[in-house]
């Protein structure tokens, strides 16, 4: 005997064997679980004629598997048919638990891959900066330089000098290179240029100033100016005072901007090699006292702008025989100032010893040294230097010592505000210094 059965969820109608009366069919089409009603007799053969396509679903054993037309007897009760009207209304229903189960694991695997990124980020981070924090420098590099260390160049006669036609002023320029032929120390091959006051002068009569060209970057060196450029030395001459400029060694040939990465690590190599300049300073104060009879050797000043300042500062902290120092918009902490940079340029490996020579080579580190009165000037709007650090400088040293004077301007950015007026109230100061002859009413 066959049982009739219709799925209570799409009506489609099965033929299965008597023996399974009272079970529960799974639907094929739909998924619904119809429970088999008791054995009875087909109506007759022509009823069945159309479920032939079942005929091997017959006879299924209770505890088959689900992808049977047969579920277990606990399985859920096929759902109830709505009317046409409530199934319109169950659509608009919200979403069953299972498309809740799916957002919420969607959040979770969000969620995950949100923390995830955070971790890697923080890690990138952290890895970043641990890559770009330089190394600690030495013991050493506390210390002065030894310029005690640096040989004494050779020097030439002043040979003939230039009038500048509208001053008066005597002009000498000066190269090492010759008298120092095969003479490859620091300072050997550098270049001067001497101002004289006009008229004759008597044996120990002038002061003197020494000024270093500015516009380097902390790390190179850097020729002399134009000869055509005569604005942060003539104003000293004009005053009285015999002036010398001075070449520093590690100069670009190119230029700061167009040098090349070979280029810079060559010029830092020679410039490191100097003391950031130190060996180039002193040696223009020897040639002082070598070849300027008309200088008093007790009235020695050393002065520059921006990097210039920088080596003035650091000068007055290595050479006690300077009278007083000018520095005009310095950058007293070359390490702080450079510091973004500085693990960059120890992974290139052209740069050796560069976090122990910031360190040396800042005018901050060796504060203390300074023996002679200085003289310190910025404009509040200044672009290039942080005033900020420069007064931080000039309090500290005001700590160390009663005759610090400081000079700020409210505008003229970095070069024009030294020009004018900070050239001309640099030269007030020195006219006030013990001495010195007073300015002229």
């Amino acid at each position: 005997m066959a049982i009739r059965v219709e799925c209570s969820g799409c009506q489609k109608t099965y033929r299965v064997a008597d023996s399974n009366a009272g079970k529960m069919m799974r639907c094929h089409s739909c998924g619904s679980t119809t429970r088999i009603p008791e054995s009875e007799a087909p109506d007759d053969d022509a009823d069945f004629a159309d479920l032939s396509e079942d005929e091997g679903a017959d006879d299924v054993a209770q505890d088959d598997s689900d992808d049977s037309i047969f579920g277990s007897r606990s399985a859920k009760p096929a759902p109830k048919r709505l009317p046409a009207d409530d199934a319109e209304r169950e659509v608009r229903r919200p979403a069953k638990a299972g498309s809740s189960n799916a957002v919420k694991w969607l959040l979770i695997i969000a969620g995950s891959a949100g923390a995830l990124l955070l971790v890697c980020c923080g890690g990138v981070y952290y890895f970043v900066s641990s890559m770009m924090k330089p190394p600690a420098a030495s013991a050493q590099a506390s210390e002065p330089f030894p310029v005690e260390s640096i040989r004494t160049p050779a020097f030439p006669e002043l040979g003939q000098a230039e009038t500048m036609d509208d001053t008066g002023v005597q002009v000498y320029q000066l190269d090492l290179a010759a008298a120092n032929a095969g003479n490859s120390q620091p300072a050997a091959r550098m270049q001067l240029r001497v101002y004289l006051p006009p008229g004759e002068h008597a044996a120990g009569s002038l002061g003197c100033v020494l000024v270093a060209p500015a516009g380097t970057n902390l790390l190179t060196g850097n020729g002399l100016d134009d000869p055509d450029y005569h604005s942060e030395a003539l104003p000293y001459a004009l005053a009285g005072y015999a002036v010398v400029t001075y070449s520093l060694d590690g100069a670009l040939t190119a230029g700061l901007e167009d040098a090349s990465d070979s280029e810079m690590s060559t010029a830092y190599r020679a410039f490191s090699a100097a003391f950031g300049g130190l060996a180039n300073a002193r040696a223009a104060l020897e040639f002082v006292l070598a070849r300027l009879p008309q200088v008093d050797a007790r009235r020695i000043f050393a002065a520059g702008h921006s990097s210039a300042g920088t080596l003035s500062l650091l000068f007055a902290e290595h050479e006690p025989r300077l009278k007083g120092c000018i520095a005009y918009a310095p950058q007293p902490n070359v390490e702080e100032h450079l510091s973004a940079m500085l693990r960059l340029l120890t992974l290139t490996g052209g740069y050796p010893g560069i976090v122990d020579f910031v360190r040396r080579s800042s005018p901050q580190t060796h504060m203390a040294r300074i023996k002679c009165p200085v003289f310190l000037f910025w404009s509040a709007d200044d672009s290039v230097v942080t005033p900020h650090d420069i007064q931080r400088f000039a309090t500290d040293l005001g700590k160390l010592r009663q005759d610090v004077t400081v000079k700020t301007v409210p505008t003229g950015d970095h070069f024009n505000s030294m020009v004018d007026p900070g050239m001309g109230l640099a030269i007030e100061w020195l006219k006030t210094q013990p001495g010195e002859k007073p300015p002229a009413p």
